[in-house]
C-alpha cells in the first residue's frame, strides 16, 4: 500500500480516542463520501500528501482529492469531485492507458509521464495508483508527481494564437491535435477541449478522408512550408457536420520532444461568394458588350437603307419641282414620310428593346391563366380572325414575379401566333399550357402556323431579324429572350412546319397558393 495511505492508517488508530467533538476537527475540506467502510484514512492519506492526490471510484470519476490537486488542475472556481479523470489527459493513447491501469491489481506507478491538462496549462506527471478496498467498495489512490510546472510560455503562445484572425492548430506527427485558437474553435464548432487530442483526420470531408491520411504521412516527411491541394478546392468538417471552404498552409516546428505541423486554416467562403458575384458581374457586362456590338451592327445596317431610300425621294422632289411636277413631288415626299415614319417606330423599339432589364419592377402575385387571357384580350385583330386559343394550368396558378415583364413575353409569342397563321389550313390554334409542379414554373406556348424554317431557328432570337412573311422590325423575339433572361430562365424552341413551341422555364419563379 501507498506510504502516505500507511502513514495516514496510523494515525487514525492513533486517533481512536479523541473525543467525537475534537474528531470534526480533522480537516475534511471535501465532503467524504459514503463506503460501505470507514474512510477517513482517505480523506488523512489525501491531506497528508505533499504532491496531487485522488481517489478514483468507478471506471475513471474523481470521489475525492486533496488542496494540491484542486488547485494545479481545477483551480479555485472549477471543482474537481465528480468529474471524469480522462477530462485532464488530451491524448486518447494515455487515456487508454491509464484506463487499464486502474483496472489492475496491486500499487504501480506508470512508467511514462503523462500529459496532463492542468488549470494554468499542460504539464508532465508521473502517476502512481493504489488499489484500495474499503468496505464493500474498490477505489484507486493516485498520486500525481509533476515533472514540470504549468507551461506559461505555452499559454502566451496560445493567447498570441487567439489573436490571429485564421484558425491555426498544431498536430503532432500521428495527427493527434495538441493545441489550438479560438478561430479553429469557431470553424470547427467546438470546444477546445473538444479539440485538442482529437485526431486531424477527423476535420477532413469523408470523401478526402483516406486520401488525406497519406498526404499527411508525406508531409511529415517533407520539411517544408508550403500551401494544401494546389488550386484545389478544400473544405473542413466542423464538429457540426458543416464544411465550410478553406485555404490551408502547412508549417513544420521542431520541439524538442519531436516534430509538429502547424496548420493554417483561412475561411474563404465570403471570397468565393464574392468572386462568384464578380464572375457574373462580368458575364453580365460581357453580354451587355455582345449586345451592344451587335445592335450598333444591326443598326447601321438595317438603317442605312430607309436612309438611302429618303435621300433618294428627296432628290427627286428636287427635280420635279424644277420640273413643275407638283403632284409627283407630293407623291414622293408621301413616300418619305412613310418611310421615316416606319423607321421612327423601329427606332423606338430598339429603345424599349435597350431599356428592357435596366429598370427596378416590383414583384407582385398574378394568376397565370388571367394573365395569358388578359394578353390575348389586348391582341389587335388585325384584319383577320383570331386563332382558337386553349389554356391548360397544371398546378397552382398564381406565381410572384414582375407582371411586366412576363406580360411582354407572353403577348410577343402569342402576338406572331396571330400574325403567322397558315392560310392553308381550315382551323388555326393557339396552345397554351402552364405548369407549377414541384416548385418549378415553365410556359410552353403552341401553334399551328407557317412554322419557322430550321435555318433560321439559330438566328430567331436576333435583333433585326425577321421572317420572309413579316412585316415588323424583326425585334420581338429578342425583346422576349431579353425578359425571359431578367427573370432568370430559359427558351427552347421547336418548330417544324405541322406546329411551333416555345418553351419557356422559371426555376428562381416563387409559386404562391
Amino acid at each position: 500500500m501507498d506510504k502516505t495511505v500507511d502513514r495516514a492508517a496510523r494515525t487514525l488508530s492513533q486517533r481512536r480516542s479523541v473525543a467525537p467533538a475534537d474528531a470534526q476537527a480533522l480537516p475534511q475540506t471535501r465532503p467524504a463520501p459514503v463506503y460501505g467502510g470507514d474512510n477517513t484514512a482517505l480523506r488523512l492519506a489525501l491531506d497528508l500528501s505533499p504532491v496531487p492526490a485522488f481517489v478514483i471510484t468507478g471506471p475513471s470519476t474523481i470521489q475525492m482529492c486533496n488542496d494540491a490537486a484542486q488547485q494545479l488542475f481545477a483551480g479555485a472556481t472549477q471543482a474537481l469531485i465528480g468529474r471524469d479523470l480522462m477530462a485532464l489527459l488530451p491524448k486518447a493513447p494515455q487515456r487508454a492507458s491509464l484506463t487499464a491501469s486502474l483496472a489492475r491489481s496491486g500499487a504501480h506507478a506508470l512508467a511514462a509521464p503523462f500529459d496532463i491538462l492542468a488549470a494554468d496549462g499542460p504539464i508532465s506527471a508521473h502517476l502512481h495508483i493504489t488499489p484500495l478496498q474499503i468496505g464493500e467498495e474498490q477505489v484507486s489512490y493516485m498520486t500525481c508527481r509533476p515533472l514540470t510546472s504549468p507551461d506559461h510560455s505555452q499559454r502566451h503562445l496560445a493567447d498570441a494564437l487567439n489573436a490571429a484572425g485564421a484558425a491555426i492548430m498544431m498536430v503532432a506527427e500521428d495527427g493527434t491535435v495538441e493545441l489550438v485558437n479560438d478561430a479553429a474553435c469557431r470553424l470547427l464548432a467546438g470546444t477546445e477541449s473538444q479539440l485538442v487530442g482529437s485526431c486531424v483526420d477527423d476535420y477532413v470531408p469523408q470523401i478526402s478522408r483516406q486520401a488525406h491520411a497519406r498526404y499527411r504521412a508525406g508531409h511529415a516527411l517533407s520539411h517544408r512550408t508550403h500551401a494544401m491541394a494546389g488550386g484545389r478546392s478544400l473544405k473542413a468538417l466542423g464538429l457540426d457536420r458543416q464544411e465550410t471552404s478553406v485555404e490551408i498552409s502547412l508549417s513544420q516546428i521542431d520541439l524538442p520532444d519531436g516534430p509538429r505541423v502547424l496548420v493554417t486554416l483561412v475561411d474563404i467562403t465570403n471570397r468565393l461568394e464574392h468572386e462568384r458575384q464578380i464572375t457574373a458581374r462580368n458575364d453580365h457586362l460581357a453580354a451587355l458588350n455582345e449586345e451592344l456590338t451587335q445592335f450598333a451592327y444591326s443598326a447601321s445596317h438595317d438603317l442605312r437603307a430607309p436612309l438611302a431610300t429618303i435621300a433618294g425621294l428627296l432628290e427627286l422632289c428636287l427635280e420635279d419641282l424644277d420640273a413643275g411636277e407638283l403632284s409627283e413631288t407630293r407623291h414622293n415626299i408621301t413616300d418619305a414620310l412613310k418611310t421615316s415614319r416606319r423607321n421612327i417606330h423601329k427606332v423606338e423599339a430598339v429603345l424599349t428593346l435597350a431599356r428592357a432589364g435596366l429598370s427596378p419592377v416590383a414583384e407582385e402575385v398574378i394568376d397565370l391563366p388571367r394573365l395569358v387571357a388578359a394578353c390575348w384580350d389586348d391582341l389587335p385583330a388585325d384584319g383577320r380572325p383570331k386563332p382558337a386559343i386553349t389554356v391548360e394550368m397544371d398546378g397552382p396558378s398564381c406565381v410572384r414575379t414582375e407582371r411586366q415583364t412576363l406580360s411582354t413575353v407572353i403577348e410577343n409569342v402569342l402576338s406572331n401566333a396571330c400574325r403567322f397563321q397558315n392560310p392553308d389550313i381550315a382551323e388555326n390554334w393557339v396552345q397554351v399550357r402552364l405548369r407549377t409542379l414541384d416548385g418549378a414554373v415553365s410556359i410552353l406556348i403552341g401553334d399551328n402556323g407557317v412554322g419557322i424554317p430550321e435555318a433560321d431557328q439559330p438566328r430567331v432570337f436576333e435583333m433585326f431579324r425577321r421572317s420572309t412573311h413579316s412585316k415588323g422590325h424583326g425585334l420581338g423575339l429578342a425583346l422576349v429572350q431579353k425578359n425571359v433572361l431578367r427573370l432568370g430562365g430559359t427558351i427552347v424552341l421547336c418548330s417544324s412546319p405541322e406546329r411551333t413551341d416555345f418553351i419557356f422555364s422559371f426555376p428562381m419563379m416563387e409559386v404562391t397558393e
